[in-house]
């Protein structure tokens, strides 16, 4: 049972798909002897869209029963606004999606003890992580070796081929990944160029400067070019 609020307004809210790991473990223990199969999604799931549900439905096409572990707000480094969405609000939305048959709060970095609980037969991450050696946080290298461990594979589900031709693609240069924290911090910066630019220009014309002399002494101004 979890309490959270909503413009001042309390409420609370059963989230039945919610457990902890030893139910959890025993669950996963007695599917797997009657040769079922488990399959574990970890994240933080923030801003939850349409890559994620085709996501978590490749990862389910492949097994029996689908687990989602949520990484804990204080546990989520990704700046400073991060994340936008609570820990109860991000487990309810998870709750309500029918193809997810359990979730996890995880109060951890990885999801390493995860992993050493489950023992899922799947470990399903995005098609970002197809070149392990790209991860800089090496976190994936650690849980797979706690995979490998219990003889549970690494399952790539290809978002891109599941939404094409609007798929979910990484933005790169070259063969690198541009992460979502440097694309969010590049838009910031140029609207904010943009903002300045044009509110600028509004100041050099309430001068008496005609528009096209506004906008270039904006310009010039921001850009740090021209005479002087």
């Amino acid at each position: 049972l979890f309490e959270g609020s909503y413009k001042k307004v309390k409420y609370k809210i059963m989230i039945r798909k919610l457990k902890n790991l030893e139910y959890l473990s025993k669950f996963s223990r007695i599917q797997k002897k009657n040769g079922k199969k488990i399959v574990l999604c970890h994240g933080d799931f923030d801003l939850l869209h349409l890559g994620h549900i085709k996501h978590f439905k490749s990862a389910k096409n492949q097994a029996d029963y689908l687990i989602v572990s949520v990484t804990s707000k204080n546990f989520i480094k990704k700046g400073i606004s991060r994340p936008y969405f609570s820990d109860n609000q991000r487990l309810e939305f998870l709750n309500e999606l029918e193809l997810v048959d359990y979730i996890y709060l995880d109060h951890n970095f990885s999801a390493e003890n995860v992993i050493k609980n489950i023992k899922p037969n799947f470990y399903a991450k995005g098609s970002d992580y197809k070149n392990l050696s790209r991860d800089v946080t090496k976190k994936i290298l650690s849980e797979k070796k706690i995979l490998e461990k219990y003889n549970a594979k690494i399952l790539i589900t290809e978002v891109r081929k599941l939404l094409h031709p609007k798929g979910v693609f990484s933005i790169k240069i070259g063969n690198s990944v541009i992460s979502d924290e440097v694309v969010k911090n590049t838009l910031g910066f140029y609207l904010f160029y943009i903002f300045i630019f044009v509110f600028s220009a509004i100041i050099f014309s309430a001068t008496g400067l005609d528009l096209e002399t506004s906008l270039t002494a904006s310009a010039s101004a921001i850009g740090n070019i021209g005479p002087g």
